[in-house]
Formats: structure tokens, C-alpha cells, sequence
């Protein structure tokens, strides 16, 4: 693993860049910290997430308001994980950190591991980010999508901007049916 020299400026980087962030908040009088949106916001995602899920087992349906029903669950899904339980795992959803902690295992909910996500992605992702060979975020499966200059550029790479999206909503499934299993070496990897 890369381990950075210890330097004097870099405990002066640290406290000036967390100096100016908490600057930031206090002349823009903001917390930060979830404000009553997030709230409202996650509180609206669960139930999205739950209501979806428990229309279609009941099974009730027409094979096409069925389809929206799965469409409705996968994106709440998705939104589970990038506005709860990301935000959750870093303490910035809530001011209180004991439900942070209990949101963040909404990962595991929606079929991913809070474990694994926080020694991939707050442990090491945060630490080395973009640094290749280390950060555990720019590897993929298939790699179609370009996130540093020292990854190989292929002709595809230029319209990435018109396939990303699509990308990454497919992500969580090889989170959930690869990812996992490559970290605890279930499956063979390249990385970590």
C-alpha cells in the first residue's frame, strides 16, 4: 500500500482546509450536518423503496404497471444508496452519529454491505482517490468509463458523458453479485 511521508505542512494542509470548510458553513449559516430536507428526503425514499417493493409481491397487478413498480424500486433502490446510506456512512446525514451508524445498513437492505462499503470507500477510496493501483473505485468489471489520464484511453471513452449515466445505475449490481465477493477473496480480483 502507498504510504504518504509525514510532513509538517501537511497537519497545516488539514487544519487550514478544515478551517476554511467550517468558514464556509458559518457565513453561509449553514449546518452540516442533514437539515429537515434530508429528512424529508429520506423519509420519502423508504417509503418509495417499501411501498414499490410490497405492490409488487402482492402480485396485484398488470404486467406493465408490475414493470413501473420494479422501475420505481430499482431507482429508489439506487437512491437508498447515493442520498442515505453514502451519506449516512460519512455522519453527515444526521447530527446524530448512533443514527448515521443505523442508516449506513441500509446498504445492506438493498442487497450491498456496509461493511465492505466502509473499508472500500471511507478507508481506502478517501485516502487514494483516483491513485491507480489503489483506489478500489476505478476498478470495474468493464472498464467503459474514464476517471483519470493514466488510465488507458480507448475511442468509446469520448462519448462516455452519453453512457455514464446509464453505467452507473447498473453499478450496484456488480457491487452486489461481484464486488463483495472479490474483497472477501470468494471470487478472485486484480485489486485490493
Amino acid at each position: 500500500l502507498i504510504k504518504y511521508q509525514k510532513d509538517i505542512n501537511d497537519n497545516l494542509f488539514y487544519a487550514e482546509l478544515r478551517k476554511e470548510v467550517k468558514d464556509y458553513f458559518s457565513k453561509h449559516k449553514k449546518k452540516n450536518y442533514g437539515n429537515w430536507f434530508m429528512v424529508t428526503k429520506t423519509i420519502f425514499i423508504f417509503l418509495l423503496f417499501f411501498g414499490s417493493y410490497a405492490l409488487l409481491i402482492s402480485n396485484s397487478f398488470s404486467p406493465t404497471i408490475t414493470l413501473l413498480l420494479g422501475i420505481i424500486c430499482g431507482v429508489s433502490t439506487i437512491l437508498i444508496v447515493f442520498n442515505i446510506a453514502h451519506d449516512a456512512s460519512h455522519n453527515c446525514l444526521f447530527q446524530n452519529r448512533k443514527l448515521n451508524k443505523i442508516l449506513t445498513y441500509s446498504f445492506d437492505l438493498v442487497g450491498g454491505n456496509a461493511y465492505v462499503w466502509d473499508i472500500l470507500h471511507n478507508q481506502i477510496h478517501h485516502a487514494y482517490v483516483n491513485v491507480a493501483e489503489i483506489d478500489p473505485d476505478r476498478y470495474q468489471p468493464a472498464p467503459y468509463i474514464r476517471v483519470s489520464t493514466s488510465d488507458p484511453f480507448k475511442p468509446y471513452h469520448r462519448y462516455q458523458h452519453l453512457y455514464a449515466t446509464a453505467l452507473y445505475l447498473t453499478h450496484s449490481i456488480y457491487h452486489i453479485f461481484m464486488k463483495d465477493f472479490e474483497v472477501f477473496r470468494i471470487l478472485p480480483t486484480k485489486s485490493y
